[in-house]
């Protein structure tokens, strides 16, 4: 029995070409933006629509993969030979000069690649360049022997971390220089400095920012004053549109060697529920696809993704939004019910008006200022400040891809089991 898990990876950034899907024009603006001299990369877009998957690819054609770049439609002038290194930030970096010292100091990064060798650092304050390091000088990848001096030099964090770029690109390892992706880069509290670390690198280190953000001054706050080094690298990625998510059915069927296959309305109905977050599309996919092989069925039907859906929030397969859902509802039938309404507007900008008419109705509320309480509680974050107001008579949610899960998860309450409609 082929085993679902091998086409349709919802836990896991699709690293592989042939099973990345869609984003043809990412693809190219990286490519354009990679054969730019001097300019840095920012990747950005809601959570759960693939910019690390994407990362990944623009890793591989950075060193010329071709069968990344064979999907380019206009390509590189420039061969593609950087030195990719790469780091995902989690929550215990807090600063840029956190985000160096990892740099430096992590295998994925530049540690076997520069000829220093971290021993010690020590924080003297909270301003720019606070962070200095003891470093022996040691030969990485980039020499040929081990040379240690004679005592640990101590140097401040900035210095010693350019310097250590400057050695490599001077190696000549990778005739384009280096590219240092930072994924999950919004997790990084805070990001001051970020302008001058961009402005001091030479031209052959770039560094290609990935993260989740409506707009680049999200991800760099001081974005204006290094807008000539973002010029062309700035790269939003929408919700996947319906051909790129056919993309994934097409693949994964394919993975399967055809041992199922989805029907049309199945397609159309995972397509809509998932607002073209690829991540959604995997995981009703792969859910759908394990009940329809342990039942010895080989297509997959409307009935049979719906079911899906249902088992994945009974199951908790996406424990984040599941857990972020429950605390906006509560134990409150109408909180749901707001909230469903709301996530069930396509437009990313929602006006109240019409929408409150729909909630009055069906709830049977005759004084529509009891739904704007409501919004009031979905907007706090008592409730996980899951709605945002944009202005007067106007509301979004936050995050997309909750916004994609809340409508399509089944109702947690009606009316009869709501323990408190608070």
């Amino acid at each position: 029995m082929p085993n679902p898990a091998d086409a349709f990876t919802p836990a896991k950034v699709i690293d592989s070409p042939d099973r990345f899907s869609g984003r043809q024009g990412q693809l190219q603006a990286i490519a354009d933006a990679l054969d730019m001299d001097g300019g840095h990369i920012i990747i950005y877009g809601n959570r759960g629509v693939g910019k690390s998957s994407l990362a990944q690819q623009m890793m591989l054609m950075a060193q010329d993969h071709a069968d990344v770049t064979a999907r380019l439609t206009h390509q590189p002038f420039t061969k593609m030979d950087f030195l990719p290194v790469y780091l995902q930030c989690d929550d215990s970096l807090r600063t840029i000069d956190d985000v160096l010292l990892r740099l430096l100091t992590s295998s994925t990064g530049l540690r076997d690649w520069i000829p220093y060798k971290i021993i010690s650092h020590e924080t003297t304050g909270q301003v720019e360049g606070s962070i200095s390091v003891k470093i022996l000088k040691v030969g990485g990848k980039t020499s040929d022997k081990v040379v240690q001096a004679p005592e640990a030099v101590t140097a401040d964090l900035r210095t010693i971390f350019l310097n250590a770029v400057q050695s490599v690109v001077d190696s000549g390892i990778a005739s384009r220089g280096i590219i240092i992706v930072i994924d999950e880069f919004d997790r990084v509290a805070d990001r001051s400095g970020l302008a001058s670390l961009l402005k001091s690198v030479g031209e052959k280190v770039k560094f290609a920012l990935v993260g989740v953000a409506t707009n680049v001054s999200e991800l760099v706050n001081e974005h204006e004053s290094v807008s000539r080094q973002l010029t062309g690298g700035c790269i939003p990625v929408p919700p996947m549109d319906q051909d790129e998510i056919e993309g994934i059915f097409n693949r994964g069927e394919a993975i399967l060697e055809n041992a199922i296959s989805f029907d049309r309305d199945a397609r159309n109905y995972i397509s809509t529920v998932s607002r073209g977050h690829p991540f959604l599309v995997h995981l009703i996919c792969l859910t759908s696809a394990i009940v329809a092989l342990r039942a010895s069925q080989n297509i997959i039907k409307l009935e049979d993704a719906q079911s899906a859906l249902s088992e994945i929030a009974l199951k908790g397969t996406a424990p984040i939004q599941e857990a972020l859902y429950k605390k906006a509802v509560g134990h409150s039938h109408t909180r749901e019910t707001i909230l469903k309404k709301f996530a069930d507007i396509s437009d990313e900008e929602i006006r109240t008006t019409p929408v409150y008419v729909d909630i009055a109705s069906t709830l049977g509320i005759a004084d529509q200022g009891i739904i704007s309480v409501y919004m009031g509680q979905l907007a706090s974050d008592r409730y996980g400040h899951v709605i945002e107001r944009v202005r007067d008579r106007y509301y979004r949610f936050k995050d997309s891809f909750f916004k994609a899960y809340a409508a399509s998860r089944p109702p947690l309450l009606t009316s009869t089991n709501a323990d408190n409609d608070e």
